[in-house]
């Protein structure tokens, strides 16, 4: 964990807490010998929230499970509620909450306090809902609360009415981490293929997820225009949106995976699922996720030629470079007969308007009534 590990003289990490505010800490990205790649981590509310959690409580204290519970013990445990977090931590009231939520702990009225989740109970827990949504033919796209709940209940044997609720508090807490919330009843499981990040957050956690020498092919935040991110190697693959968050008033770049199995492989059902995510979309945006349809891969520009390109040629997303092997200038571009098939489409199904930033597409009076036809 970022601020937590420290590596010993033969390599191996070990915990231990490195330093403390205001210095920043540190996250140890890989090892090569007596090499290290360090990058300053910023410490967010959830680091925070989970740092005060484990120095007021060991990991033998986590929620393994009602069948667990020692009350003795947890009486000599330091009670951590929510006041407490609102007293040691610089934020507002949503944010702390909103923070809560997305860190493995529960407030159990047993104990009297907040708790850490045992990760390996969540992860008994989480296998149970996905085993038991196999047996049972549950949507995963749509899981129940209340089912998962009582599922839980009956696997864990005859319990209280106190146990009860901290399972139905569990399930909800593990539903929320590994899905998201459809309605106050029902979750979807996808992976994170339906979660949202911040642009920049994705970007320093991709560079932070692959070995060294191809984090160094990704550039920094602050190079990457959310703008052009279809003339980079994530073309097609993330949607860009611009929303408010509860730690910024203006809006921010968002991303979230651009599915195409589960966008139709027929035009007309593409171009209804590509308007239910975004109301209007500008020509070098949509293209991207029209163009598969034809056949067509975005990346072949950059690799029709019989030269070999270097790594080099793909440093800097959404904008051109020259190859540092060949000489060569690279710029992203899109096949002009996939551009005349994809201009077809978008005459039958789409309107095209104009604003101060250029011209845009949005669904006409045909796509609307063609996908009731198909329906």
């Amino acid at each position: 964990m970022a601020g937590r590990k420290e590596v010993s003289g033969n390599g191996e990490m070990y915990s231990s807490k490195i330093n403390t505010e205001p210095n920043p800490t540190i996250n140890i990205l890989a090892d090569v010998d007596s090499i290290f790649y360090l990058e300053p981590v910023k410490s967010s509310i959830e680091n925070k929230i989970f740092r005060i959690l484990r120095e007021n409580s060991t990991p033998s204290n986590d929620y393994k499970g009602p069948e667990f519970e020692n009350i003795e013990k947890l009486e000599l445990q330091k009670k951590l509620k929510l006041e407490d977090f609102q007293n040691l931590i610089p934020a507002n009231d949503k944010l702390i909450k909103s923070a809560l939520q997305n860190t493995p702990a529960l407030y159990f009225p047993k104990a009297g306090s907040y708790r850490i989740l045992a990760k390996s109970y969540l992860t008994e827990v989480l296998e149970f809902i996905l085993a038991t949504s196999i047996v049972s033919d549950w949507d995963i796209k749509r899981l129940s609360h209340k089912k998962c709940t009582l599922a839980l209940i009956e696997d864990s044997g005859s319990m209280g009415k106190e146990s009860s609720k901290e399972l139905e508090s569990v399930v909800g807490c593990i539903l929320k981490k590994f899905g998201n919330q459809l309605d106050t009843e029902h979750h979807m499981i996808n992976g994170c293929k339906e979660k949202k990040w911040l642009l920049y957050d994705f970007i320093s956690t991709l560079k932070r997820s692959v070995p060294p020498m191809f984090a160094d092919m990704i550039p920094k935040s602050s190079l990457i225009d959310p703008e052009r991110l279809y003339a980079s190697v994530l073309r097609g693959l993330l949607v860009v949106r611009y929303e408010k968050t509860l730690y910024s008033p203006t809006e921010l770049p968002t991303v979230s995976y651009f599915d195409k199995s589960q966008m139709g492989d027929e035009v007309l059902e593409r171009f209804v699922n590509i308007f239910a995510l975004k109301a209007s979309w500008e020509y070098n945006e949509i293209i991207q996720y029209l163009e598969d349809l034809d056949g067509y891969s975005g990346f072949v520009s950059f690799f029709s030629s019989s030269d070999v390109l270097g790594l080099d040629s793909e440093l800097y997303m959404g904008n051109s470079v020259v190859d540092k092997i060949t000489g060569r200038h690279i710029e992203f571009t899109t096949d002009s007969a996939i551009k005349r098939t994809v201009d077809t489409w978008l005459s039958k199904y789409t309107t095209q308007k104009v604003s101060e930033k250029g011209p845009y597409y949005i669904g006409n009076s045909h796509l609307k009534y063609a996908s009731k036809i198909e329906k």
